[in-house]
């Protein structure tokens, strides 16, 4: 019986080992001053550099002691709704992966032959992809509440055109 005890007592800290972390995701809600459902005025010296997408030149390109190769922000209705994280190299993109696994657990690894992983929160979404040919990663981080809200709203969009698109046959042809 202590056996027993013993080896559900040591599956039970394994498990916690390995557990997400999704607490942690949600409550930071964001990544640095990017916090979501913010304003674009809350991040320091934002710039737009491309229709809808926005950065800052005094963004710190590192994340613990690794490269990054760009921080862009993106609005919804002149909140924030998704950062987007861009690495160079495999040295690079493996360490900020360590470094998000420590913080937010391992993450759901969809495809065991890519270097893929999600981490699902109640608030927040967040995705690691490593390319295989050159080694960079993009990390993307969405606010659910928002994304689902764009989501609904360009839904209702293409159903609106459609039905004024709709061709629409005589009853009768005289």
């Amino acid at each position: 019986m202590k056996k027993l005890v013993t080896i559900m007592l040591m599956l039970i800290v394994v498990k916690s080992a390995f557990a997400q972390n999704l607490k942690a995701l949600d409550d930071k809600y964001g990544f640095r001053e990017g916090i979501f459902e913010k304003p674009k005025e809350s991040i320091y010296s934002i710039v737009e550099f491309e229709k809808g997408s926005f950065a800052t030149p005094l963004e710190i390109l590192a994340y613990g002691e690794y490269r990054l190769r760009d921080v862009i922000y993106r609005f919804y209705k002149g909140q924030l709704t998704y950062i987007r994280i861009r690495t160079t190299g495999q040295v690079n993109s493996q360490g900020v992966l360590k470094l998000l696994q420590e913080e937010y657990g391992p993450g759901k690894k969809p495809d065991k032959n890519a270097e893929k992983y999600w981490w699902v929160g109640k608030k927040v979404t967040m995705s690691f992809d490593q390319d295989p040919e050159t080694k960079d990663a993009v990390i993307i981080l969405t606010c659910n509440k928002l994304q689902d809200l764009e989501r609904a709203e360009n839904k209702n969009i293409k159903s609106e055109t459609l039905r004024k698109l709709e061709f629409k046959v005589p009853e009768s042809i005289p």
